[in-house]
Order: C-alpha cells, then structure tokens, then sequence
C-alpha cells in the first residue's frame, strides 16, 4: 500500500514537472496547487499518549487507521467547506475509529478528537513549503496527549497520497 502511494507521489511530481516544463505558461501548475493553500487546506493531526516506543508506534497505527477511514470520505470533495462538514459530521465516526485501533494494540484509552483552527510549524511538501501559523484541522488527541506528534495535509487529500 505505502509503495503504491509513493509511486503515485511520484508520478504526480513527475506530471507536474513535465507540464511546467513543457508550458511556458506557469498558470496550469498553479491552478493545479491552488487548492494546497492555508485556507483551502484541513490538516490530521495525532498527538501520541506518551514518548514510549510503544505509544509511538500505537500513534501511527491510528494515523494509518484514520486515513484509511477518510480516504473514501475526501478523496472526490472538490471544496474546503464540503470537506469540513464532511469530518465535523464523522467526528464521532473518527474517535470510534481511533478508538477501536487502539484497544486492537492492546492500548485502550481515551481518545478525543478535536475539530478546530491550530497552530502548526512550517513544513516542507512536495507541492512547496507551508508556512508557520494556524490551520484548520482534525486533532486527535490519544490518553494524556503528552507524546510527539504526527501531522499532515488531510485535504486535499495529501495524506492519501
């Protein structure tokens, strides 16, 4: 599954390269990456229980799980707000999700999942750099909330990818 992701990772960059070289015009790229701006954009964001290993890994495991989740959710919305709606109206969906892969690892806990606007360090992407500052997002939050955590781009679908 992951190779499949990255080879079509891949192969997006390898489009887009060969447009904007084959186009003087710098237009279709930009049309094409208008939708990753700050205020198109819905991030995941899973905040581990604690630093163990094992939370660690317990933390990726529900990422996967949550993406496979929203993957058939987003993957066609063409719209910021429809994608919002979309995830506030599957919030509980989402935390029951989190949930069951958790007590799956043999880690039940409490999982919140949060939908609101939050701060978020600059990133590189393939598409480009996302500054520093607040962006909507999905926050999962598992036990405590006291570990590292892990974020990407939910929508558009980078994630997916």
């Amino acid at each position: 599954m992951l190779r499949i992701r990255l080879l079509t990772v891949g192969l997006i960059l390898i489009v887009f390269g060969a447009i904007g070289a084959v186009n003087p015009e710098p237009g279709v790229v930009k049309a094409a990456l208008k939708n990753f701006q700050r205020e198109n954009l819905i991030r995941l964001h899973v905040i581990a229980n604690s630093d163990s290993p094992r939370d660690q890994m317990v933390k990726l495991k529900v990422r996967d799980r949550v993406i496979r989740f929203t993957e058939p959710l987003l993957l066609k919305v063409e719209d910021p707000e429809t994608a919002k709606e979309i995830l506030k109206h599957n919030r509980a969906a989402l935390e029951a999700v989190a949930r069951a892969e958790l007590v799956r690892r043999g880690r039940p806990m409490a999982v919140r999942v949060l939908l609101g606007e939050y701060q978020f360090p600059e990133r590189s992407y393939p598409f480009g750099v996302l500054p520093a500052g607040k962006y909507q997002a999905v926050r999962i939050i598992l036990g405590a909330g006291a570990g590292k955590n892990w974020w990407c781009v939910l929508y558009p679908p980078l994630c997916l990818l």
